[in-house]
């Protein structure tokens, strides 16, 4: 008899010591994502969440190198001119057009490199085609992008029809037209890589474009 209302005692003191940690534990909120680290000072360890933060260009560098659209040349070279902390308006305006004008010579070369696989001149054909279609797509793309980041659709497109001498010309800021020709650039990088990415790479094509243009 005395044995078993020990054990019933011995019971109700491990339950009573088990609930008072779990509250201590409770009561320090520990986060599930907090980690432990150790006090310089004595050695101890202390609850702290990673402040480590992502350097946004380390994240836009990790994006190109990943994604097989920007796997090229031409977006290796120019990522670190137009996405840079250090550089400044006019050196960004400045590359982004030159982007456009890379983009647009090596589309051109690629739409040749393309003519000279064919032995049919229905191929030649298409690919023609395709090129005028390219084209129509750009300018209507063009327009609509640059609605878009003027925020315009309120405002008269027609110049002889706008209300209070506000046109949509005179919506235009510093830097739109070169952020335009950035965006132009990509719609023809999109057009190359999606040639180059059935092949799963370049597919023999060899880029015209140097760092030295």
């Amino acid at each position: 008899m005395k044995n078993k209302i020990l054990i019933c005692v011995i019971v109700f003191v491990l339950a009573m010591i088990s609930s008072s940690c779990s509250n201590k534990w409770e009561s320090h909120n520990i986060d599930p994502g907090t980690s432990l680290k150790e006090d310089p000072k004595d050695g101890s360890k202390e609850d702290s969440k990673d402040d480590v933060k992502e350097d946004p260009e380390d994240t836009e560098k990790y994006f190109a190198e990943k994604y097989s659209i920007y796997r090229n040349p031409i977006d290796q070279y120019f990522w670190s001119k137009i996405y840079s902390w250090d550089a400044s308006q006019t050196e960004i305006r400045k590359a982004q057009k030159a982007y456009k004008k890379a983009w647009k010579t090596e589309y051109r070369n690629m739409m040749k490199w393309m003519k000279k696989k064919c032995v049919y001149d229905e191929d030649k054909k298409n690919i023609r085609l395709l090129e005028k279609k390219i084209a129509a797509q750009i300018e209507i793309e063009k327009k609509v992008m640059e609605t878009e980041l003027i925020n315009a659709y309120k405002t008269d497109p027609h110049s002889d029809q706008v209300q209070n001498s506000i046109s949509r010309i005179s919506l235009l800021g510093h830097g739109t037209q070169e952020r335009l020709a950035q965006s132009e650039g990509e719609l023809y990088r999109d057009v190359c890589m999606r040639i180059l990415n059935l092949h799963g790479g370049e597919g023999g094509y060899q880029f015209k474009f140097r760092e030295s243009d």
